[in-house]
């Protein structure tokens, strides 16, 4: 087998991988994203909670591809970035890092 054709098949089954691993993106010590629609409500935005979800998602999507430009990670062939932003473990990354950073303020 040829060096790109192990890493094509060796790509498609990562992202077969975290395909089947991704669920809803949650916080242990966080609100949902039903709470966070009726907070927003209460300041002024009108928000259910498929809206709250999509702009944390492409909140994280963003986050997810700088870090993808400065890692130069962005080939064509790579998982995109709106799907590592909807998987839990890079949301819980990005609390944890964030967490980090305001303690150390």
């Amino acid at each position: 087998m040829t060096q790109e054709k192990l890493q094509k098949r060796l790509l498609k089954d990562s992202k077969a991988e975290m395909k089947d691993t991704i669920k809803y993106s949650t916080i242990e010590e966080g609100i949902d994203y039903r709470a966070l629609a009726q907070k927003m409500g209460e300041e002024g935005y009108v928000m259910n909670h498929t809206s709250a979800r999509n702009w944390v998602i492409r909140s994280l999507a963003k986050i997810s591809g700088h870090l993808k430009t400065s890692l130069n990670y962005s080939r064509k062939s790579s998982i995109p970035s709106d799907e590592i932003a909807a998987h839990p473990f890079f949301g819980n990354a990005v609390v944890e890092i964030l967490r980090k950073v305001d303690d150390e303020l």
